[in-house]
C-alpha cells in the first residue's frame, strides 16, 4: 500500500479511493492505483513510514544473536557497535569487547 498526504490547501475529490480528501489528510492506496495514475508533486507527497531500527538494549541476548544471525553485514556492524557502547554483554560480543 502506498501513503499519500493531500499538502494542498484544498479539500480534493479523489474518486479513486471513493471520497474527498482534506488538507493534510493521509490516504492508502493498493500499488497498483498508485503505478497506474498519476498523483502531481505539487498535489500529493508520498508519507514514507520509517521502519524501526533494531536497539539491542531493548532486547535479551538471545534475540539480538537471533538478528545478528539474519542481519546484512552493515546491521550486524551497526548493532555490534551499539551493543559495545551500551550494555557490552559477552553473550552477544565474547571477549571482544573492544
Amino acid at each position: 500500500m502506498a501513503k499519500l498526504r493531500n499538502i494542498t490547501d484544498e479539500t480534493l475529490n479523489v474518486p479513486l479511493v471513493g471520497r474527498d480528501v482534506a488538507p493534510d489528510e493521509q490516504i492508502e492506496v493498493s500499488d497498483a492505483v498508485w503505478a497506474q495514475h498519476a498523483w502531481p508533486e505539487t498535489v500529493w507527497a508520498e508519507v514514507t513510514v520509517p521502519h524501526s531500527v533494531f536497539d539491542p538494549a531493548d532486547h535479551t541476548v538471545a534475540e539480538v544473536n537471533a538478528h545478528l544471525e539474519k542481519a546484512d553485514d552493515d546491521e550486524r556492524e551497526r548493532v555490534l557497535a551499539a551493543e559495545r557502547a551500551g550494555q557490552a554483554r559477552k553473550g552477544i560480543l565474547g571477549d571482544d569487547n573492544e
